[in-house]
C-alpha cells in the first residue's frame, strides 16, 4: 500500500510538471493586433478600427500556467485613441474628441490570469486587470480565448469579446437626430503576441 502511495503521489507530481510552465513568458504585441468597437443608435451601426500596427505593449506571465489557479500577469496593451477609424472623418473627430482627443491612450493592464483549460492547441481563461478610457480607470473581468500554445508556442492569439459603459468612463455620448447612442458599446480585441 505504500508503494501505491508512494508511485501515486509522485505520479501527480509528474503531471503538474507536465502541465505549467516554471518560467516566466514573456510576450510582444504583434502588429497584426486588432480592435473594433461597435456603437449602437436607433438609426445606424458604427464600426471602428484600429490602424494597422497601432496596438504596442508587453505582457509576462509569471510563474506556472495550472488549469484553476490564478497566476500574476505584468505589463500592459495600449492604442492611441487617434489610430481608431470608422470611415468618416467627421464622426473620427468627434469619437477622438470625446475618448480625451487623439493623444490619448486606451490601455489594458492585466494582473492576472487564471486558465479554465489549455493544451497545445489554445484553451480559454479570465484576465483581471483594469481598463483605461477616457482618463479613467475601472477594474474589469475579461473572459478570453486562446489560440496557440501559452505554454511552449512562440505565438499566441488572445481573442476578447466584451463591451464597455459610456457612462461608466464619463464619455459623451454623440447623438444623430438628437439622439444619442446606446450606453453600451461592444468591443472585440484580437491581440496577437510573439516572444
Amino acid at each position: 500500500m505504500q508503494k501505491f502511495l508512494a508511485v501515486f503521489s509522485l505520479a501527480f507530481v509528474f503531471s503538474l510538471i507536465s502541465s505549467a510552465s516554471f518560467a516566466d513568458s514573456a510576450y510582444k504585441v504583434d502588429g497584426a493586433s486588432q480592435i473594433k468597437i461597435d456603437v449602437y443608435h436607433p438609426t445606424k451601426h458604427v464600426k471602428a478600427y484600429n490602424k494597422a500596427g497601432s496596438v504596442q505593449g508587453n505582457v509576462t506571465i509569471k510563474g506556472s500556467l495550472i488549469p484553476g489557479k490564478a497566476v500574476d500577469v505584468a505589463g500592459s496593451v495600449q492604442i492611441a485613441v487617434g489610430s481608431l477609424e470608422s470611415g468618416n472623418g467627421r464622426r473620427d473627430r468627434y469619437m477622438r474628441s470625446v475618448l480625451g482627443g487623439a493623444e490619448s491612450i486606451i490601455r489594458f493592464v492585466p494582473k492576472s490570469l487564471t486558465m479554465k483549460t489549455m493544451n497545445a492547441k489554445g484553451g480559454s481563461g479570465e484576465l483581471v486587470g483594469s481598463f483605461t478610457i477616457n482618463n479613467n480607470t475601472h477594474p474589469v473581468t475579461f473572459q478570453a480565448s486562446f489560440e496557440g500554445d501559452i505554454l511552449k508556442g512562440e505565438k499566441v492569439v488572445v481573442q476578447i469579446k466584451t463591451h464597455v459603459l459610456c457612462s461608466t468612463y464619463k464619455i459623451k455620448r454623440p447623438a444623430l437626430l438628437w439622439i444619442p447612442i446606446k450606453d453600451k458599446v461592444d468591443l472585440a480585441m484580437t491581440l496577437r503576441f510573439a516572444r
